[in-house]
């Protein structure tokens, strides 16, 4: 049947599954990694006008949120990150690496909380139970992004970029998903390596000397599919699907700070993030041009 459906309505699977479920009588247990949603942190590029060709930041970020079925896990996290930005005309483009380090609640599930599916449990209550508690989770990696841009009045629009990023991650939960025996879970994501894609669109402008705001809108998803764990018939099992996020971010920089706060809702998960990022560049300002 999912082969009737046209391929842009199957790519907006990842982001209808989430809702439509948190609504469904029938309780899951989904165990994805937590980088899916946790790596679009905001890395500043200077405006165009300014007349920075490049700048290095150093970037600390805070998340919470939840996961799992009907945001069932609490998680947060910390990163660090560093990046490299450059303004090439009308192009913008930046690469960096990160640091990720948080803790995934695997919470225990009621009796009642498993619902059968064709004589077969959902999950495994009793086996997820005894796997439960805190589980510390991290990752380091690399992302770069380029973008076009154009100028709007005194703003600029960064009318359409992409964002690339590769994570090793690490820690017990990844043991515990890695580990978790088949069938115990409804779709268990076992990936240790982890490779995201995502389009994003942008606007920013000043609001003083040495001061701007913007809005920055992205889609992102992974490279690979999750799975019904279960082994249940095509027909009976849960849609494979890439695990995808929609993400908003207000960001405000004065001088050399850059402030954010982003909102992002995606497959089985949701966060909110604040974080700040320093310039380190020292730059000497030539009539409109800046050198570092």
């Amino acid at each position: 049947m999912l082969n009737h459906i046209p391929y842009c309505m199957r790519k907006m699977l990842p982001f209808t599954l989430f809702i439509l479920l948190l609504t469904s009588c029938t309780r899951y247990a989904v165990y994805q990694s937590p980088l899916h949603i946790n790596t679009n942190h905001y890395r500043p590029t200077p405006m165009h006008q300014e007349g920075v060709p490049a700048a290095t930041y150093a970037g600390i970020h805070f998340a919470a949120g939840g996961a799992n079925h009907r945001w069932h896990d609490p998680t947060y996290s910390f990163a660090g990150t560093l990046h490299r930005s450059h303004n090439f005309g009308n192009f913008q483009a930046s690469y960096g690496t990160n640091l990720i380090l948080g803790n995934y609640a695997v919470r225990s599930f009621d009796t009642s909380d498993s619902i059968t599916v064709i004589n077969r449990a959902a999950f495994d209550v009793a086996g997820i139970n005894s796997r439960s508690g805190n589980k510390f989770f991290g990752a380091w990696g690399f992302t770069g992004s380029i973008n076009v841009r154009a100028d709007v009045g005194n703003a600029e629009w960064r009318v359409l970029g992409t964002e690339l990023t590769w994570n090793n991650e690490f820690g017990q939960f990844q043991s515990f998903r890695r580990k978790l025996p088949p069938g115990t879970a409804t779709i268990v994501d076992r990936h240790r390596n982890y490779f995201t894609y995502a389009f994003f669109t942008e606007i920013l402008g000043p609001v003083g000397p040495d001061k701007s705001i913007g809005y920055k809108i992205a889609w992102g998803a992974t490279a690979h599919q999750v799975h019904d764990d279960r082994g249940l018939p095509p027909q009976n099992a849960l849609n494979d699907y890439h695990p995808g996020y929609l993400s908003q971010t207000l960001h405000f920089t004065f001088g050399t700070t850059t402030l954010y706060g982003a909102l992002s809702f995606g497959s089985y998960a949701f966060d909110c993030k604040v974080g700040a990022s320093l310039r380190l560049s020292k730059m000497k300002k030539a009539g409109n041009h800046a050198s570092l």
